[in-house]
């Protein structure tokens, strides 16, 4: 991931100027060579552009290191989410694997039968109606993606847990591909109450 976020960061150059500043504004950069050396016009533009360059890359080293923070906070705060945090899908390391062995699969359950799921929500449309709030919310279960309805009852119950990214469990009735949600639990607090 440290590599991955390095690679992430725009790295710019330094530009050395052409011109030499101005004596006063050489002088604030502690540069005083007299316009009686020889060659004198070169050397402020060198002393000049060698102190802008090493200002330069420490400016860029610090915007690294807050590059790395943000993207820590970002993407890496959750070590099970890493991946999808960073692909929008599982490759190795699937948090829902485990869970998935005591659900039944959803492909095999039918029409109008109660459901439980595991998945990260990926995105979420919030929509109002004579004033009554409700979602239609895209979960991933590392394997495909199902839509959930959220009428207004149960939306205004669980908006708690309406957030992209979040790792959920839902329980409902399933209608084709979709599944009308009836209770939802934080996915962690299900797996430790499930003991997986």
């Amino acid at each position: 991931m440290q590599k991955y976020c390095d690679i992430t960061f725009d790295i710019k150059e330094f530009k050395p100027v052409t011109n030499p500043p101005t004596p006063k504004v050489l002088k604030e950069f502690g540069i005083e060579i007299s316009n009686k050396e020889d060659n004198y016009k070169q050397k402020r533009l060198d002393a000049y552009n060698n102190i802008k360059q090493k200002q330069f890359e420490k400016d860029q080293k610090n915007k690294l290191l807050n590059h790395r923070k943000d993207f820590v906070k970002k993407y890496m705060q959750n070590k099970d989410m890493w991946e999808f945090d960073t692909l929008s899908m599982f490759i190795t390391n699937n948090p829902f694997k485990n869970a998935n062995k005591i659900i039944q699969d959803f492909d095999e359950m039918k029409n109008n039968d109660p459901v439980v799921i595991v998945g990260t929500i990926i995105e979420i449309d919030r929509r109002s109606k004579d004033g009554k709030q409700y979602a239609f919310v895209n979960l991933y279960n590392g394997n495909k993606t199902i839509e959930l309805i959220l009428w207004n009852k149960q939306y205004n119950t669980y908006q708690n847990f309406i957030e992209k990214g979040r790792n959920i469990v839902v329980l409902g009735k399933k209608k084709d591909s979709k599944i009308f949600v009836e209770k939802i639990k934080d996915f962690y607090l299900w797996k430790k109450e499930k003991g997986i």
